[in-house]
């Protein structure tokens, strides 16, 4: 497996306090990853200089535990609004996975 990058493209996502109005933004976001497979999932953000390590345990009934941990996490990724986006894509996700295995 190997990823040369993710370019993260969001349309009218940013809130501009100076404009007063969302605005568009693209982003790079992984300078190095780290697959452990079936286990861990680790990148960081070079722009940022944040790491986010997400883990995964096999539950035996068919669930998996997910584990997401950042480091030198910015303090924009962490306003109310960005993390009730982050946890709304959480649920999204949460949600498309239910549909999977009903």
């Amino acid at each position: 497996n190997r990823w040369s990058g993710v370019l993260l493209v969001y349309d009218k996502c940013w809130w501009n306090n100076r404009l007063k109005c969302y605005t568009d933004a693209k982003l790079h976001i992984i300078d190095s990853v780290e697959i452990i497979d079936n286990e861990l999932i680790s990148w960081i953000e070079p722009d940022v200089d944040m790491t986010t390590t997400s883990t995964y345990t096999d539950l035996g009934d068919g669930r998996t535990r997910v584990v997401i941990h950042q480091t030198n996490a910015p303090a924009m990724y962490r306003s109310a609004d960005a993390v009730a986006g982050f946890q709304s894509s959480l649920d999204r996700f949460a949600a498309h996975l239910a549909t999977l295995v009903a």
